[in-house]
């Protein structure tokens, strides 16, 4: 038996994002910093790649520090009211985390959404578990360096546990979440949920399963 198992958060816990969420919040930050939330901007400023927002920034003579603020705190409200109003709802298989609980095994969040989101996804919802940790990214250009595939929040998650990733199995819907495992050490569970059908995963996981109830 482990003794932790870590999620993810979208696509494991709650429902991926809406679009509609990412590019309302993506408008507010560009009006935020000046920018006219033209169709492109829009897609750079969604975008968590470290690369297509410093090209944002370059075109409008922006510091990325200063975007990635506002982006990462607009970013956080609309997903916090997606949340509150039911436009991006949990999973029906929640309670198989108490059911870890229940065996002893500690239950943890580590996911590249940022920090003030995943806190307040607990503050709107009960997981019937005592999660120990919870991490998101910072809302910063460190934090878009250190997300997944870099194992660097799951290395916190672990540390701050107190187990070895030997002992770990990491859940998640992406191939990214895979290589994160794989480079912390711990063993990983693919969750192939109703939009990752027909996904090719790049990695291959110790375990696939379609519900969390299904996790060894």
């Amino acid at each position: 038996m482990y003794e932790a198992v870590v999620f993810d958060f979208d696509g494991v816990l709650a429902h991926p994002t809406l679009g509609s969420v990412l590019d309302a919040a993506a408008r507010k930050a560009l009006q935020a910093v000046g920018v006219e939330p033209t169709p492109r901007a829009v897609s750079h400023a969604r975008s968590s790649d470290l690369g297509r927002v410093r090209l944002l920034c370059a075109a409008h003579g922006l510091d990325p520090a200063r975007f990635m603020t506002a982006r990462d705190e607009c970013t956080s409200a609309e997903q916090a009211r997606a949340i509150a109003d039911g436009r991006k709802p949990t999973y029906d298989d929640l309670d198989a985390l108490g059911a870890l609980n229940d065996q002893g095994v500690a239950t943890a969040i580590v996911s590249n959404n940022q920090q003030a989101t995943i806190d307040r996804f607990l503050d709107l919802v009960d997981l019937g578990a005592d999660l120990s940790v919870a991490y998101g990214r910072e809302p910063s250009l460190d934090g878009l360096r250190r997300k997944k595939p870099r194992p660097y929040y799951l290395r916190r998650a672990l540390a701050d546990l107190g187990v070895g990733a030997g002992e770990t199995l990491y859940v998640g819907d992406q191939t990214k979440d895979l290589l994160a495992a794989r480079a912390a050490g711990a063993d990983a569970a693919f969750v192939r949920r109703s939009h990752r059908e027909g996904y090719r995963v790049g990695a291959r996981p110790d375990y696939e399963v379609r519900t969390l109830h299904n996790l060894p």
